[in-house]
């Protein structure tokens, strides 16, 4: 006669749902990675927009040079804005210097990007980070 095997033994040597415990294992790292992915990738996507802004505004500012600032001012603000594919405006920062030929135009957009999940993941980081894009171009 058989003896037989207590609960937990008997439970041990089957392996009906390993492979369902395996996938969900898994699939939680693969999740965390291509979120992780996504996120920075749509920083680096922002970057891109906040540095072509920031040059399309100094480039405004230095070919139509004009004595006041405030003009300057408006005529980068106007670039930035025209360039900007967001909903969100960004910061935008004008350092007009003398405003003579061959004297540098700084123009500098600073925007915000929230994160959406990887801040959730990793320890200490923010929920936010600003991305800051200085372009020097000299006046023509």
């Amino acid at each position: 006669m058989s003896e037989k095997k207590p609960f937990l033994v008997r439970l041990a040597g089957r392996s009906e749902g390993a492979a369902a415990v395996e996938f969900a294992l898994v699939l939680s790292v693969l999740l965390m990675i291509i979120m992780g992915m996504i996120d920075f990738g749509h920083a680096f996507f922002l970057r891109q927009i906040v540095t072509n802004a920031s040059r399309e505004g100094a480039r405004a500012g230095v070919v139509f040079p004009h004595t006041d600032a405030t003009v300057i001012q408006g005529n980068v603000e106007t670039a930035v804005q025209k360039y900007w594919p967001l909903t969100d405006p960004p910061q935008v920062t004008v350092a007009p210097g003398t405003r003579l030929t061959g004297d540098p135009l700084t123009v500098t957009v600073t925007f915000t990007k929230t994160w959406w999940i990887i801040n959730s993941f990793v320890p200490g980081m923010t929920d936010s980070t600003q991305i800051q894009v200085p372009t020097v171009m000299r006046y023509e």
